[in-house]
């Protein structure tokens, strides 16, 4: 819906979708004056969220095991275009304190799909694995 032109600018809503992370572009053009040019905006799709999973049910402390994380779009499916870097984070469920470090902070990701293999936390307890792309989230 615009709201029409004023000082050569004019304000519309647009809703871009797709279930694809990757580069895109937008382009308006103003019909209405063939002096006016195209305008492109570039921008980047990102996934919605990420699954993660371990080899192994129950990791044991200092022990090596595989952490993978999937991009997932808004409806849950694999986002195979993405490769972008992830962060790894931990933070402690049970006990509430500890070393709080892994032996990993990033993963790289092909094809939507980061792997990890040895990682390892030190402690023993219950912990949340964070995993984010923060060029979007901080």
């Amino acid at each position: 819906m615009s709201s029409g032109w004023s000082s050569g600018i004019t304000t519309t809503s647009v809703t871009i979708g797709g279930s694809s992370a990757g580069a895109g572009t937008f382009t308006a053009t103003d019909n209405s004056d063939s002096a006016l040019t195209n305008g492109t905006l570039g921008f980047t799709f990102y996934p919605s969220s990420f699954s993660v999973t371990t080899g192994s049910t129950t990791p044991s402390a200092g022990s090596p095991f595989t952490l993978t994380a999937t991009a997932k779009d808004s409806a849950g499916t694999t986002v195979s275009r993405y490769a972008g870097t992830v962060a790894l984070s931990v933070n402690y469920t049970s006990p509430t304190s500890g070393t709080k470090s892994l032996s990993t902070t990033s993963a790289t990701c092909s094809a939507g799909v980061c792997s990890v293999a040895a990682l390892s936390y030190p402690d023993a307890g219950q912990i949340t694995i964070t995993v984010k792309d923060t060029t979007y989230v901080s």
